[in-house]
């Protein structure tokens, strides 16, 4: 991997996982130092974060982490909820054997982790089930135009994550999108996978405008140091 591809899979995912909080002004020297690279490699792969909407520039001042926006993330959902249902509707219509068996598999660890009340490894199951109908679209193009997304998607996941009730019905949603692939039955399985990002999306919405405002109540401590501080994570679940 060239240095400008290191250095942006290294800042994306560190403002996916919320390293880099949102707010926060990036210091293209002291990542350069901290990666052992030079500041052109930095700024190059801010510069392809920011064609992700994942920072934008400051005059004279460089970067800043993005800061999620409701308005933002409901055009998000819409247009990524209405790729995927496309890419369920092939699914259902050409789905082989090997897809089925590994939608089984993400389903099955997403039990494991509710059954462990593990909320990470349940996020991890839940991006692989949507990872793999996008895929099964075998559409280049929708796959492109979901990934230049799908980091504001991951980042709203991480930051709302202790803030959702757990995810038993999304659970439970999968498993119905499944039934219906299995059974060849495109319209129900779209008309479920409908219901499930409409819900879903309704509650990512309402989590992130809680994260958005908390962040605003505690903004003259962020003005500190220039970024947000977490949020607490409350101990039990919905």
């Amino acid at each position: 991997m060239i240095l400008a591809d290191r250095a942006y899979a290294e800042l994306r995912a560190r403002i996916l996982d919320l390293r880099l909080r949102p707010g926060q002004t990036v210091n293209e020297l002291s990542l350069a130092a901290d990666l052992g690279m030079g500041r052109e490699s930095i700024h190059g792969a801010l510069v392809r974060l920011q064609g992700e909407g994942l920072v934008e520039p400051l005059p004279r001042r460089g970067f800043r982490v993005t800061v999620p926006a409701v308005d933002t993330m409901r055009e998000i959902y819409e247009i990524v909820g209405a790729l995927e249902g496309q890419a369920v509707r092939r699914a259902a219509r050409e789905g082989g054997a090997i897809l089925i068996a590994a939608l089984e598999a993400s389903i099955d660890a997403q039990e494991a982790a509710l059954r462990a009340d593990d909320l990470e490894s349940w996020g991890r199951a839940d991006r692989r089930f949507h990872e793999l109908l996008r895929e099964a679209a075998g559409n280049r193009r929708l796959r492109e135009t979901i990934y230049q997304y799908d980091g504001q998607l991951q980042r709203a996941r991480a930051a709302t994550l202790h803030l959702r009730a757990k995810p038993r019905r999304s659970t439970d949603d999968h498993l119905a999108i499944l039934e219906a692939i299995v059974r060849r039955d495109e319209e129900a399985a779209v008309r479920v996978h409908h219901a499930h990002r409409r819900r879903a999306d309704a509650e990512m919405l309402a989590a992130i405008q809680a994260y958005v405002e908390s962040m605003a109540d505690r903004s003259p401590r962020a003005s500190a140091n220039g970024a947000w501080p977490d949020l607490p994570r409350p101990g039990g679940h919905a």
